[in-house]
């Protein structure tokens, strides 16, 4: 108690020499029970350079944030407390003056004379005061060599015109505000420049002179790039199972080759992409002769090389998941990567948000070998044999009900085997060209019962269809962005191209394209605020039968087998292309009755257990997003939030959208930053709703046959809530 008495004396003396301010209490009886209810800041200066979400990352003081305050009113959950320290307050203000100072304001003062005493509570807002004073000015910015000559007239010829680029791409100029950080960045910027061009042992030191009474500084970048070097020995160490000649394959240079900073990392980068090894460190050691040559040093350590794996999920659509595989990392050497795999999607617990749908099913048993070298670095091959069962209740053809035999708990209807072989050729860091060739043997039966119609006396109960599909697959991701996994800043395009015909063995034919161009840019101070926005296009043209069957210029039976061929390669919207409906369901849908048969007393009996809209999709899309994603007031920099809009057109005929349908969508979202992303949350409002959107399929398929007079809309319908993980785009 005397300890922390004589603290607090201390810190809070210049408080206890002001008095206390109007409408609070006397400092002099904050304690150590004492609560901070609060944090904020007073800015003396009506223009200041920094807020407070700035400064609150440079101090450890913290009051309770919304949801503390949620936590205080809930019964049976225990808030937490924030201690007042007197002395962790103190050391705020000192890193609050080194933050000011490191930025080019040497002369900011920050108190907490300001700060307000509650006894009743016995809780105390902490108020730092910040008079940020005048900056600190470039008056001028030199990049000098050693002897103090300008460093351009002692480059090589060949490399002087890329000196002067890089010169007029460093942001930091004369009127700037000096910042110690950024004169550490332009540090690292120079020395990556000249190491890149093989000055391996290049340095730079930095000559600031301030003028202190007029707040200016003149900077000095003292550069010494040493001997231009050549790779002469690569030592490859902690390998075991994976030869030195492997490693050394992926390495984008070899003996002789002009030193490059960048090609270190990019080797680097290769080797952990084999995913054989759990640390790669390549670097060229600076206890060397500082001469022209460069000996560059390769450590590994390897992971195990057999393993397995075993994950389980759930997902509203799906159900319980299972997944298992046992991988061998390096299969018969060469870093080949072998994997047996088996997966089971059961839809136990699934839901289809209302719909009654019985959920997909699928279980899939294979095996994949890939080989990461394939006459070139970047380019690898994986071939996947695999068998697969599935149960898709989407597979349905017009006019029939869904239907589910007695004795078939699985209620798989296509099983089929096949094989994957991809081409993937990386030509830069997440940008990579993909080749596929696909081909299945498949046996589906047909889900539906006798046609609902009264004229027909057409049974396609029994209807199975055996058919080839033998698919190329060619897309890419191009672009450019500051961060591939969640960008903020740049520009994506995923184009696709796919075709099957009779020339491939295929008893599909069409010709599909799509692409897909998204960009982001930052908006506003600090880049808080960020806009993302997507246009998205597809066409599929089918020919041959394929275009025959699709658009009924062939038999009824025939027309009804080739639907579910045809389905998985048509264009659907909604989902993440349209966030205001489900997956596939924004356009032409029809509703559909589920029959469970089941036998009872020897005899079958048949239940109808729930409806279904099936979507029909079209053979076009074009649509576009638009989104602003935003900060959370009072959540933190793990909050954020987003008001978007979703547009889309499908076309059930031709690429000028003759049989067009266009909806729309407004909505708004929250994101909260985990160790896997983003866990997103948007609820989105249908603009121009379809006579289906808003209703039951159930009310509308009672219409269409005649068993009532009209459906009701629902107003709910109009609204769509999505939770997934990842940005939206």
């Amino acid at each position: 108690m005397r300890v922390w008495s004589s603290l607090l004396a201390v810190t809070l003396g210049c408080l206890l020499a002001i008095g206390p301010v109007a409408a609070q209490d006397p400092l002099y009886l904050v304690n150590e029970e004492t609560q901070v209810s609060k944090v904020s800041f007073h800015f003396v200066e009506a223009d200041h350079v920094f807020d407070e979400d700035d400064l609150e990352t440079q101090i450890v003081t913290r009051g309770p944030g919304f949801w503390d305050k949620v936590k205080r009113i809930l019964p049976f959950v225990r808030a937490r407390e924030y201690p007042f320290d007197p002395v962790e307050l103190a050391r705020d203000v000192y890193r609050l003056e080194q933050f000011y100072e490191q930025n080019g304001f040497p002369d900011a003062e920050i108190s907490y004379t300001a700060s307000q005493f509650d006894s009743t509570d016995n809780e105390i807002h902490v108020i730092f005061s910040v008079e940020e004073g005048p900056p600190l000015i470039i008056q001028e910015i030199e990049f000098l060599a050693v002897g103090g000559d300008q460093i351009f007239y002692q480059l090589p010829s060949e490399i002087r015109n890329d000196w002067i680029e890089f010169r007029q791409t460093i942001t930091l100029e004369r009127g700037d505000r000096y910042s110690l950080n950024d004169q550490y960045f332009i540090e690292g910027q120079v020395v990556g420049w000249f190491r890149n061009r093989g000055y391996a042992f290049a340095n730079v030191y930095t000559d600031v002179r301030t003028d202190e009474r007029n707040h200016l500084v003149d900077i000095a970048f003292v550069i010494d790039p040493g001997p231009r070097g050549y790779v002469s020995e690569i030592n490859v160490a902690g390998n075991e199972s994976v030869s030195d000649r492997v490693i050394l394959r992926e390495l984008p240079f070899e003996v002789g080759d002009l030193f490059r900073q960048r090609d270190l990392a990019e080797g680097q980068r290769e080797l952990y992409s084999l995913n054989i090894f759990r640390a790669v460190n390549v670097n060229a050691p600076l206890d060397q002769p500082r001469d022209s040559t460069v000996a560059v040093d390769v450590t590994v350590r390897e992971a195990q090389r057999r393993y397995v794996s075993v994950q389980g999920g759930f997902g509203v659509e799906t159900g319980v998941n299972l997944q298992a595989e046992w991988t061998n990392r390096n299969f018969l050497g060469g870093a080949r990567s072998f994997t047996v795999g088996a997966v089971a999607q059961t839809g136990i617990g699934a839901s289809q948000f209302g719909n009654d749908l019985l959920p997909e099913r699928l279980y899939r048993f294979g095996f994949s070998l890939t080989q990461p070298y394939l006459f070139t670095r970047k380019l690898s091959a994986t071939v996947s044999p695999y068998v697969q069962l599935e149960s898709n209740p989407q597979l349905t053809a017009v006019g029939g009900a869904l239907t589910r035999a007695p004795g078939d708990p699985l209620d798989i209807d296509t099983r089929l085997y096949g094989v994957n072989t991809t081409l993937l050729y990386e030509f830069y860091p997440y940008r990579t060209l993909s080749l596929q060739h696909t081909y299945q043997r498949a046996l589906q039966r047909n889900r539906l019962g006798t046609l609902l119609e009264e004229d027909s006396t057409l049974d396609i109960s029994n209807i199975r269809d055996l058919y080839n599909r033998s698919i190329i697959t060619l897309n890419g991701i191009l672009g450019e962005a500051d961060n591939f996994i969640n960008p903020q800043r740049g520009f994506l395009i995923r184009p696709f191209v796919e075709t099957g015909g009779a020339f491939l063995g295929s008893d599909v034919e069409y010709f599909k394209v799509s692409t897909e161009a998204t960009a982001y840019r930052p908006i506003g101070l600090g880049d808080a605020y960020n806009l993302a926005g997507r246009l998205f296009l597809g066409r599929v043209w089918p020919f041959g039968f394929s275009r025959e069957a699709l658009f009924g210029r062939v038999s009824e039976v025939d027309s009804l087998i080739f639907e579910n061929r045809f389905d998985p390669i048509l264009f659907y919207a909604g989902g993440a292309t349209l966030r205001g409906w489900d997956p596939q369901l924004a356009g032409p849908k029809i509703p559909r009755p589920i029959i469970v048969s089941r036998e009872e007393d020897g005899e079958i009996v048949a239940d109808t257990t729930g409806f279904y809209y099936e979507p029909l999709g079209g053979v076009a899309l074009a649509g576009a997003n638009l989104e602003l994603r935003m900060p959370f007031p009072g959540l933190g920099p793990n909050w954020r939030t987003a008001a978007f809009v979703d547009a889309a057109m499908l076309g059930e005929r031709g690429f000028a959208f003759d049989d067009v349908n266009v909806f729309a969508n407004v909505g708004v979202g929250v994101r909260y930053l985990t160790i896997i992303g983003y866990i997103r949350l948007d609820v989105a409002y249908k603009l121009n709703p379809s006579f289906e959107d808003l209703r039951r399929p159930e009310d509308v398929f009672r219409v269409q046959h005649g068993l009532q007079d009209e459906a009701e809309p629902r107003f709910w319908r109009r609204f769509n809530l999505q939770l997934s993980i990842g940005p939206a785009f």
